[in-house]
């Protein structure tokens, strides 16, 4: 199951999905993406900077498995962080540095899947 075989994975994964999301995709991200200018988008990109090592610590910390965030395995928390690490993280600037280890071998993990790794072969090319 990818959301989690407890309540208290599903509430981590959730959690976790939410951080993403709402967090760093919305707060973070958008703010640069639609920026109104140079000024604005420099001025989103330096409040990213401050915020981002706060919420990569506080996932960091909810990691519980094996290059997974759940101790049951693979859940959607850990496709949406590939996701946002490889896609919408680097189209902001942005990287998973190796201060956040727990994080980096989920992304790699993940991107080590054969049916990802077939899927970004022949995934169309695009922005998003």
């Amino acid at each position: 199951d990818m959301a989690g075989k407890t309540p208290e994975e599903k509430l981590t994964a959730d959690a976790v999905v939410d951080t993403l999301r709402s967090d760093i995709g919305t707060g973070i991200l958008m703010k640069i993406f639609h920026a109104k200018d140079d000024a604005a988008k420099e001025e989103a990109k330096k409040s990213g900077e401050e915020k981002l090592p706060q919420y990569l610590a506080g996932l960091e910390k909810l990691v519980k498995g094996d290059k997974t965030f759940l101790a049951s395995g693979l859940s959607w928390a850990d496709l949406a962080l590939f996701n946002l690490a490889t896609d919408f993280l680097k189209m902001g600037g942005y990287s998973v540095p190796p201060e956040y280890p727990k994080l980096c071998a989920i992304i790699d993990n993940v991107g080590a899947l054969p049916k990802i790794q077939a899927w970004i072969a022949k995934r169309p090319e695009s922005t998003f």
